[in-house]
């Protein structure tokens, strides 16, 4: 049987905002795909974060008291702020600005170290890619530093300073079509073409019912009178099949 549990309003409103972020990532994917430019995948990556973040602010105080997956949406979170970080500080080494490229990266390595000292053992193909991107960071940070402190002596800007990455949404919520009303109608003639509950409960128990009924007053029976015939015909030689 299918397990339920009850959500209340804040909850539900959360999980709408986890499914604004699962689109949103469907369209990262195919821009990565599509090799296009890094600000854009920042732009839309880091939209991929807020809306993770927003849902663990709409379930707030009831943290631990939720049934949903907050340390998933907290690991998604910070790997999506991670990666734009990352390709941010690319666009950062474009335009010669190696303090704040750095400061990026930085940031990214102390987010990605949360995440690498989550215990989810469930979320393993996230924790994966999140150790790719601190490789990925690792490899390139200490050679942009050492080129800084010997080359362009760019101050290291505190994180807190920088401004906030530019953002991109391409996902909002929409009504289906056939649950749009009318002026003149109400909420009732959503649900005309539903059985109630309890009818199909009913009718689920009346068929329970039906197959005890044949299989104790029809197959057992004849079962065991095919099993005395049997048992007479053996008893008096005589060969048959039953």
């Amino acid at each position: 049987s299918v397990q339920s549990f009850p959500l209340n309003s804040n909850e539900i409103e959360a999980l709408k905002t986890v499914m604004l972020a699962q689109s949103q990532e469907i369209y990262l994917q195919k821009a990565k795909i599509n090799q296009l430019k890094g600000s854009i995948l920042l732009k839309l990556a880091i939209r991929i974060s807020d809306f993770y973040n927003d849902a663990i602010q709409l379930i707030g105080q009831e943290v631990e008291q939720s049934n949903l997956p907050i340390s998933f949406f907290q690991l998604k979170g910070l790997y999506y702020t991670c990666f734009s970080f990352n390709s941010y500080s690319a666009y950062c080494n474009r335009k010669k600005k190696y303090g704040e490229e750095i400061s990026y990266l930085n940031q990214s390595l102390y987010l990605l170290m949360q995440v690498s000292e989550a215990e989810e053992t469930q979320y393993s193909k996230l924790l994966q890619d999140a150790e790719n991107l601190r490789m990925q960071i690792l490899s390139k940070i200490e050679t942009v530093k050492h080129e800084n402190e010997m080359l362009h002596l760019q101050k290291i800007p505190p994180f807190e300073t920088l401004k906030p990455l530019p953002r991109a949404e391409l996902v909002k919520c929409l009504a289906p079509k056939d649950m749009e009303l009318s002026e003149n109608s109400s909420t009732n003639n959503l649900f005309i073409g539903l059985i109630p509950l309890q009818v199909v409960i009913q009718v689920c128990e009346y068929q329970n019912r039906f197959k005890d009924f044949i299989n104790c007053e029809l197959v057992t029976p004849i079962e065991q009178l095919n099993q005395n015939i049997h048992e007479l015909f053996t008893n008096l030689n005589v060969e048959t099949e039953i």
